[in-house]
């Protein structure tokens, strides 16, 4: 029987380990370009981030790494951690470490493809009402659904002015979304 008050607390410990889990995925995704470095949110991100990272590029070999593999390991890890703690609290046992790992990259999965989701229509909003084009905003989130974008621009180039690509990608990562299974702790 799960309390009003434990209800928080699960609340608040799903919470900060899925914003630290996504704050590692969003670093992984700005991997995949090349934003400039001195980006506010990129220098707030690699704040947060980096007294976890820091060991793992020093000794680990992070920097002659193309992508940011390190931080998508770490998203995995605060999702391991996160129904980890939550089926101990919950359950009041733990879920065997094999389901938990494979729970964990579901979950990881999910929240990826939700960053991109939410990254996508953020900027195909943003594009309606922005009237500068060089926005700051606008510009990290081109570049972040850019790798997603671009390979669909070339099956399906503007039309008529209008850029289909974000409908074709959003209908993807819906299709993803569904495909992938959810996560409950018994």
């Amino acid at each position: 029987m799960i309390f009003h008050w434990s209800s928080a607390w699960i609340f608040l410990i799903n919470f900060a380990f899925t914003l630290y889990a996504l704050l590692f995925l969003l670093r992984f995704a700005l991997s995949f370009s090349r934003l400039d470095p001195r980006h506010p949110l990129i220098q707030g991100i690699g704040r947060v981030t980096w007294p976890l990272l820091r060991p793992f590029y020093l000794y680990g070999g992070g920097r002659r790494l193309r992508r940011d593999w390190w931080s998508l390991m770490f998203a995995l890890l605060f999702c391991w951690l996160d129904l980890g703690v939550l089926s101990l609290w919950i359950a009041g046992h733990g879920i065997p470490w094999q389901m938990l790992i494979l729970a964990a990259g579901v979950k990881t999965l999910t929240l990826l493809d939700d960053l991109y989701i939410f990254t996508l229509i953020a900027g195909v909003v943003l594009s309606w009402f922005s009237t500068y084009p060089g926005h700051p905003m606008l510009s990290l989130l081109d570049t972040i659904n850019e790798p997603i974008l671009r390979p669909l621009r070339r099956l399906l180039p503007p039309t008529a002015g209008f850029d289909f690509s974000p409908v074709l990608a959003l209908v993807f990562l819906f299709f993803v979304n569904i495909l992938l299974p959810t996560i409950r702790i018994p």
